[in-house]
C-alpha cells in the first residue's frame, strides 16, 4: 500500500491508469500467493497423511513379524527340549543294552564254567567205568560188572543146589554191579543235564540276539529322531534369521517414513500455523486494494462492491 500511495502521489489530474494497473498486479500477486498457500497446505496434508498411513501399515507388518518370530522361537525351544529328551532316551537305551550285554556275558561265563565241570565229571565217571571194566576183565571169575548175573550149575539132582561159593575175586560182584549202575546213571543224568544246559544257552543266546536286534532298531530310531530334530532347529534358525531380517528392513522403512514426517514438520507446521492468519491478512489487503481501485476508477458506479465483489467472494470460497 505504501508503494501504491507513492504511485498515486506522483500522478497529476485524473490519469490514474498506471496506478490502476499497479493495483491489478498487486491483486494478482495476492491471489497467486493464496493459491500457493492452499497448494502448500494441500501438499503437506497429503504427504503427511501418506507418510502416517505408510508408517501405520509398516508397524502392522513389524508386529506381524514379531509374532512370527515369537512363534518360531517357541517352536525352537520345544524342539530343543525334545532333543534333550531324546538324548536322555538314547543314553537310557545304550545303558540298557550295555547292562543286557553284561548280564548275557555273565550268564554265558556261568554256563561255560558249569559245562566244564559237568563235562569233567562225565569224563571222570567214564574213567571210573573203564577202571571197573578193567577190573572185571582181570577177574574172569567175577560176576559181570555190567549187570550180568551168572546162574549156578545144578547137579543131576536138580532139586539140590550145588555149592555156590566163589573165589575171592568175585566176592564183591554184587557190590561192583551196584557201583557201575550208579555211575552209569549219574553219567547219563549229567549228559542229559549238559544237553539241556546247552539248549538253554542256545535259547538264551537266541533271545538275547533278538532283543539286541530290537534294541538296535529302537536306538537307530532315536538317533534318527535326534537328527531330524536338529535339522528342524537349523531350519527354524534360518526362518528366524530371515524373518528378523524382514522385520529389520521394515523397521528401516518405517524410520524412513518417520524421517519424511520429520522433514515435513518444520515447513508444514509453519503452513498450518500461519495459513488462516495469512489468508485473513490477504483478505484485508484485497479489500483495501479494491476500495482504492473503486475510488480511483469510479468502480462503484460499475457495481463493484468491496463487501460483495468477486474478489471477496473468491476469498470466501477459498477460506
Amino acid at each position: 500500500m505504501a508503494l501504491l500511495a507513492a504511485e498515486v502521489g506522483s500522478q497529476t489530474g485524473w490519469h490514474f491508469e498506471k496506478v490502476l494497473t499497479q493495483i491489478d498486479k498487486m491483486v494478482a500477486s495476492i491471489r497467486k500467493e493464496e493459491k500457493e498457500d492452499v497448494a502448500a497446505k494441500d501438499n503437506c496434508d497429503e504427504m503427511e497423511s501418506k507418510a502416517k498411513e505408510k508408517k501405520a501399515d509398516l508397524q502392522k507388518e513389524i508386529d506381524g513379524y514379531s509374532n512370527d518370530i515369537n512363534k518360531l522361537q517357541t517352536r525352537r525351544s520345544e524342539t530343543e527340549t525334545a532333543i534333550t529328551d531324546t538324548d536322555s532316551d538314547i543314553d537310557a537305551q545304550k545303558s540298557m543294552m550295555a547292562q543286557a550285554l553284561e548280564d548275557r556275558n555273565a550268564e554265558h561265563e556261568k554256563f561255560v564254567a558249569a559245562l566244564k565241570d559237568d563235562e569233567a565229571a562225565v569224563a571222570l565217571l567214564g574213567q571210573a567205568m573203564e577202571a571197573l571194566a578193567a577190573y572185571e576183565k582181570n577177574n574172569k571169575d567175577a560176576v559181570s560188572l555190567l549187570g550180568k548175573k551168572e546162574q549156578p550149575e545144578y547137579t543131576i539132582d536138580e532139586d539140590k543146589a550145588p555149592d555156590a561159593g566163589f573165589s575171592s575175586g568175585g566176592s564183591h560182584s554184587t557190590e561192583s554191579k551196584g557201583i557201575v549202575g550208579i555211575i552209569e546213571m549219574i553219567k547219563e543224568d549229567l549228559e542229559n543235564e549238559i544237553k539241556q544246559e546247552k539248549q538253554k544257552e542256545a535259547d538264551d543266546q537266541a533271545e538275547y540276539d533278538q532283543q539286541l536286534q530290537d534294541d538296535r532298531t529302537t536306538l537307530k530310531a532315536l538317533e534318527t529322531r535326534k537328527v531330524d530334530l536338529e535339522e528342524e532347529v537349523a531350519q527354524l534358525d534360518e526362518k528366524i534369521a530371515a524373518t528378523s531380517s524382514d522385520k529389520k528392513n521394515t523397521q528401516n522403512d518405517k524410520q524412513a517414513a518417520q524421517d519424511t514426517l520429520d522433514k515435513l514438520k518444520p515447513s508444514c507446521d509453519w503452513v498450518a500455523q500461519t495459513f488462516d492468519k495469512r489468508r485473513s491478512n490477504r483478505r484485508k489487503e484485497l479489500e483495501q486494494l479494491m476500495e482504492a481501485k473503486a475510488v480511483l476508477a469510479g468502480a462503484t458506479e460499475e457495481g463493484v462492491d468491496t463487501d460483495t465483489g468477486d474478489d471477496l467472494l473468491f476469498l470466501q470460497r477459498r477460506k
